[in-house]
This record gives structure tokens, sequence and C-alpha cells, in this order.
């Protein structure tokens, strides 16, 4: 299948060129839309619209290939005060396929959303999904993502968003199989008041890469947002995690927070970790950092003299950071099928479902 070059997750603005860590480059095939979405909801009704005019984390050439496909997204709406909609999106083996998403919470509303990128040993290729998000007026969206695609699968994970005065939106993640993830958000908190609150889970091992670019602009007055990734790398696994705080003028009395830890189980894995603040308005506050830790000899210790291999012990410490965000989904159902499925797997990247 003919690729092209495309550059994706683009910093804000290029401060690390010599350590090429401004973008990504990759090579893509051509992607096409799929019927391979399952979607459970009640009281909600879904329609299509044309693409919004959003910015999102994988960039301007994404959202051109995206829409290239895709040019109408799917789109829902519901009048119920707290609405749940679940959309489960097959990986099928050879594919190249693109789902877009865009949901809208009207003003007031809580509605969560729910996406499960799921494939089976088999599968391969690569899978798109673009979800663009509007949040209402004192609305609240919480958006809970799933991955589990499968170890030879290229996976785009791509979101953009706005928020009007006193909306909320958070964001859940747990980024546990592919041979590739690349990951992007932009979201714009226009109205005041607003917040944004993200916990991202990922576990990257053997050969897998991950590549992330997460920004969070801040229009309005008063705004909050915290980001917080935590995960493992072990084996030969690369990752590289951008985070951009962007205080625009007029954005006064807004505070924004971005951290990770990162777990490093192996001396071959590499990390990149780059939290960035852009700032021009004075009255605000930003915080960022990361930590960046090995497993600790002590614990490793304790675990075997319990009876526990140094292998499974390794292994449950990667786990850990991913059970603490799927303690943390307001969705229970889905917080436990989760929690069921990291408890049944043998190893990583295999389970005994």
């Amino acid at each position: 299948m003919e690729t092209k070059e495309y550059v994706i997750n683009p910093l804000p603005v290029k401060t690390w060129n010599h350590l090429r860590m401004n973008s990504a480059k990759v090579d893509i095939e051509a992607l096409a839309e799929k019927d391979n979405i399952d979607i459970t909801a009640q009281g909600v009704t879904q329609k299509s619209v044309n693409a919004s005019a959003i910015d999102s984390g994988l960039g301007h050439e994404f959202d051109a290939l995206v829409t290239e496909a895709v040019p109408v997204f799917k789109a829902f709406e519901t009048d119920a005060d707290d609405a749940r909609i679940r959309a489960d999106i097959a990986v099928h083996a050879g594919e190249a396929s693109v789902t877009a998403l865009d949901i809208t919470a009207k003003d007031g509303q809580t509605l969560t959303f729910i996406t499960d990128l799921k494939g089976d040993k088999d599968a391969s290729g690569s899978v798109a999904l673009q979800v663009r998000l509007h949040a209402g007026k004192g609305s609240v969206i919480n958006l809970i993502q799933a991955q589990r695609s499968g170890a030879k699968v290229t996976v785009f994970n791509d979101l953009a968003g706005e928020l009007a005065d006193d909306a909320s939106v958070n964001l859940y993640q747990l980024f546990m199989e592919a041979d590739k993830t690349y990951g992007g958000l932009e979201l714009k908190l226009n109205g005041d008041r607003t917040s944004f609150i993200s916990r991202t889970g990922y576990a990257v091992a053997g050969d897998e890469k991950m590549d992330m670019n997460y920004v969070v602009r801040f229009v309005g007055k008063k705004g909050m947002a915290q980001m917080k990734a935590m995960g493992s790398l072990s084996d030969r696994a690369r990752k590289l995690y951008r985070q951009t705080i962007d205080f625009i003028n007029g954005s006064a009395g807004s505070s924004g927070e971005e951290r990770e830890e990162v777990l490093m189980l192996d001396p071959d894995c590499v990390n990149g970790s780059i939290p960035l603040i852009l700032c021009a308005e004075e009255n605000v506050e930003g915080e960022h950092g990361a930590t960046i830790g090995q497993a600790d000899d002590e614990m490793l210790f304790y675990m075997e003299a319990r009876g526990i291999d140094k292998k499974t012990a390794i292994r449950m410490l990667a786990r850990a950071k991913l059970d603490a965000v799927c303690a943390m989904i307001p969705d229970e159902e889905f917080s436990e099928e989760m929690a069921a499925y990291l408890k049944g797997k043998d190893e990583y990247g295999e389970s005994e479902e």
C-alpha cells in the first residue's frame, strides 16, 4: 500500500530542534472509513455533520488527512440531563481505518463518552480516531478512552475541543497495546471559569513506540487545567510526551499544571518528556514537571522474598500505573471492565480474553 509522509504532533513553538522532538514524521497510508463501530446509547440522537474547524493535537496535516477520508463526522446529541454513550471500535487485520466523531454537550448537561479501540491477536495495519468536543455553558463532558488494539497495530488518537463558560472536560485514558501510538489533544478553554482535568496511563514495552502532544490553550478568564500522565517503559520501548499550557493574553486568573511520572524498567528503553508553559498573560499560575525513576531494588527484593519472581514483579509495577488511572474512571461499569481486563493479562500485550 502506498504511503505518504506527514508531520504530526507539532509543538506550538519549535524549541527542541537539536533533539528532533518538535514533531514527528510518519509515513501513513490512505485512510478509509470502515463499518467497524458499535454505538451503545439511550436517548441519544445520531446525525452527520461537516467537520468543525477546530485545531487538534496531531496537527493540520493530520486534520486534512481525516477530513479528506471522512468529510462528514458522526455526531451525537441528547436532551437528557445526564447521558452515557459508548463507541466500540473494532480493529481488523490489514486495514487502514478512520473513525471521526463529533460530541456536543448542551448547556448544563453531563455527558459521559467512552471509546474502546479493541483488536484481537491477529489485528494489524493502522487505525485512526478523531474526536471533537463541544462543551456548552455549565456542561460536563467525561471522555474515557481505552486502547487495546493489538501489538501489530499503529494507532492515531486525536482530540480537539472547545469549552464555553463554566464548562468542564474530564479525560481518562488507558494506552495498553499498540506497535506505535500517536496521540494528540488541543483544547481551547474559550469561556470563563472553565476546567480541564486529564489522567493518562500507559505501558509501553518490547519495541513499541509512543509519541504524544497535548496542548491546552487558555482564552477566557479564571480557567483551570490539570494534566497528569503516569506510565512505564520496558525492554526497548521509546516514548515522547509533550505537554503544553498556553496562557493567551486575556486569560487572567487562570491556573495550569502539567505532571508526568515515568517508571523505567529496563536500561535500553528511551524516555522523552517535554513539559512546556507559554505565557502572554501576567496574572496566571503555571506549574510543570516530570518525575523519572527506576524500579526500586528494595521493593523488588521484598516481592521476591515473598515468592514473586522478578519478571512478574516488574510486570506488576508496570500495571500499577494503569490500575491507578483505571480506579479514577467515573463510569463504574467501564472501570470494572478495564480492571478485570488488566487483572486477566498473563503478560503485557496478552490477555486471557
